[in-house]
């Protein structure tokens, strides 16, 4: 092999994810040459973003190998939120905001509010992530 056509990354049998309800992706397998272009490309909370968090080792694996080339430096840049990560609001939270926005600040959450919000996250395949903390959804799955 040409000292050009060098692996800078391996990947072998990876799975990712945050839980064993929430595997995102299993058994990816590829290599990066050097010289060569790559793109991630899939829905929003698809797992793109989690992946490079993997291979960064930013989020541990569930399973699987990631070798590096000594020395490699990869460069990451994390998107970006309108929320304040650390107060605490959940999923269902976030959505029932949309409400107080159309309705006006002194407006109460309703039950009809509630099963509304709770429809939308239906929608848009995250229900089950309704008491999960927003700020540890994955960035595809923020956007949704």
């Amino acid at each position: 092999m040409d000292k050009h056509e060098r692996v800078l990354l391996k990947v072998n049998n990876l799975e990712i994810g945050y839980s064993k309800s929430n595997i995102l992706a299993h058994n990816l397998n590829f290599s990066i040459e050097s010289g060569q272009v790559w793109s991630i490309v899939g829905p929003n909370g698809s797992g793109k973003t989690t992946l490079i968090k993997t291979i960064l080792g930013l989020i541990k694996q569930r399973q699987g190998t990631i070798n590096k080339l000594e020395g490699l430096r990869i460069g990451y840049v994390p998107q970006r939120s309108q929320v304040d990560l650390i107060f605490p609001v959940s999923c269902l939270d976030i959505i029932l905001m949309g409400s107080v926005a159309v309705n006006g600040p002194f407006h109460r959450i309703k039950k009809d509010d509630r099963e509304k919000a709770l429809d939308l996250l239906e929608r848009v395949g995250l229900k089950t992530f309704e008491k999960k903390l927003f700020r540890t959804l994955s960035g595809g799955q923020k956007q949704r």
